[in-house]
Order: structure tokens, then C-alpha cells, then sequence
């Protein structure tokens, strides 16, 4: 009966350790992906940064244009 327990003990201490070490081969590939999709992440946000830049200066540009066609429009009108 003690030998049929260790037995059985000793089975379910090999699946346990089996499900251990899958679920540590599991693990390590989700790291790999976290590592593969935060490298994606950090190259996609330097690659908007131009394109935020670039924003700010033709909303720069449209406001002076818009102060510059004021500027025309009141000088036409004659309304100084």
C-alpha cells in the first residue's frame, strides 16, 4: 500500500514538474513577444515624433497666414 502511494506520489510529483517546466517554455516566448512588441512600440513612437513636429509648425505657419489675411482684408476694407 506505501509503495503504491510513493508510486503514485512520485507520478504526480513528474506531471506537476512536467506542467512546470511547459509553463516556463511558455512564459519564455511571451517575454520574447513582449520584448519583439515593445521594440515596435519604441520604433513606431520615434517615428510619429517627426510627424508631431511637423504638425505643430504648419499650425504655425496656417495662424500666420490667417493674422497675414486679417492684416489684408482689414487694409482693403480700409478698417485699420
Amino acid at each position: 500500500m506505501l509503495e503504491k502511494n510513493l508510486e503514485e506520489s512520485e507520478e504526480l510529483l513528474q506531471e506537476k514538474n512536467k506542467r512546470i517546466n511547459g509553463l516556463k517554455r511558455a512564459n519564455q516566448e511571451l517575454e520574447k513577444f513582449k520584448w519583439i512588441l515593445d521594440y515596435k512600440l519604441k520604433d513606431l513612437k520615434e517615428s510619429i515624433k517627426p510627424s508631431r513636429i511637423q504638425a505643430a509648425e504648419l499650425t504655425e505657419r496656417i495662424g500666420k497666414m490667417e493674422n497675414e489675411l486679417i492684416r489684408y482684408f482689414s487694409n482693403v476694407l480700409g478698417t485699420d
